[in-house]
C-alpha cells in the first residue's frame, strides 16, 4: 500500500537531458577558452607569464573540457539505446561531446608529434 501523504518523487531527467547539458556545457567552456585566447598577449605582457604557464593554462582547461564531453558521450550513448525524445536529444549530446573529445584527444596527441617532427 503507497503512503498517501508521502511527497511525490521528482522524475528522472533522462540520460538525453544529461548528454545536452553537459554538451552545451563543452560549447560554453570552449567559447570561454576562445575568448580568453584573445587576451593572451596582454596576460604575458601584463602578469609576466611566459609560453609554459600559458600552455599549462590551456592545458588545465582541455583537460576540463574533455572529462566534460567524456560525461556527455557517455549519457548520450545510453540515451541513443533508447527510444523516443531522450534518444533525440542524447544523440545531440553525443554529437557535441563526441566532437569535443576527439578535439581534445588530437590536441593532446599533436603537440608532440609537432614537436618531435620539428627537431
Amino acid at each position: 500500500m503507497t503512503d498517501p501523504y508521502a511527497a511525490p518523487s521528482q522524475p528522472n531527467p533522462g540520460a538525453g537531458r544529461i548528454a545536452l547539458t553537459f554538451g552545451v556545457v563543452v560549447i560554453v567552456i570552449t567559447v570561454a577558452q576562445q575568448v580568453f585566447n584573445r587576451f593572451i598577449p596582454l596576460l604575458m605582457v601584463q602578469l609576466s607569464l611566459d609560453s609554459g604557464a600559458i600552455g599549462g593554462i590551456f592545458a588545465i582547461a582541455s583537460i576540463v573540457i574533455g572529462i566534460v564531453a567524456l560525461v556527455a558521450v557517455i549519457f548520450g550513448w545510453l540515451a541513443v539505446q533508447r527510444r523516443g525524445a531522450d534518444a533525440v536529444i542524447g544523440g545531440i549530446g553525443l554529437g557535441i561531446g563526441g566532437s569535443a573529445l576527439i578535439n581534445v584527444i588530437f590536441a593532446f596527441v599533436s603537440a608532440p608529434v609537432v614537436s618531435l617532427w620539428l627537431s
